[in-house]
């Protein structure tokens, strides 16, 4: 954890600096590959990438996550979604139930392109396992058409 830290913070750091879709690409595309890494990590690989996941949310990536799913570029959605799926363990879906319900449930509507559904359902199951106030909120607003 003491070296994937300093390299999720310079690689979120960089992100939240993005200008245009290229970089915000490349910035999700190298967090995505932190998480990745971490979590393949033999022995160790669950507590390494539960601590990078809680460095995400609390240096601000899940919000701008969640900003970023409702970016009008759809290669950013797709990527954010692929990453959203990836991080979320219990305290991030807590914030996700708290402030991102219904980002995740507009993009639920798309179903286009298939990796975006894929990740979208990816999320949602994860968000099924929340709390049973989060899954009757899901399925009143849709969450499983």
């Amino acid at each position: 954890l003491e070296r994937a830290l300093p390299e999720l913070q310079q690689a979120l750091s960089a992100l939240k600096q993005a200008g245009g879709a290229r970089a915000v690409g490349a910035g999700l595309a190298e967090v995505f590959q932190l998480v990745e890494e971490a979590w393949l990590l033999p022995a160790v690989g669950r507590e390494v990438a539960q601590g990078l996941c809680d460095a995400i949310r609390l240096d601000g990536g899940l919000d701008l996550l969640l900003r970023l799913l409702q970016a009008p570029e759809l290669e950013t959605r797709v990527q954010a979604a692929r990453l959203l799926e990836q991080i979320l363990v219990a305290e991030n879906r807590d914030r996700v139930a708290r402030i991102g319900l219904g980002v995740i449930l507009n993009l639920a509507k798309e179903r286009e392109p298939v990796e975006l559904a894929r990740s979208v359902a990816g999320i949602l199951e994860h968000m099924f396992k929340h709390s049973e106030e989060t899954c009757q909120k899901l399925v009143a607003a849709g969450g499983l058409d």
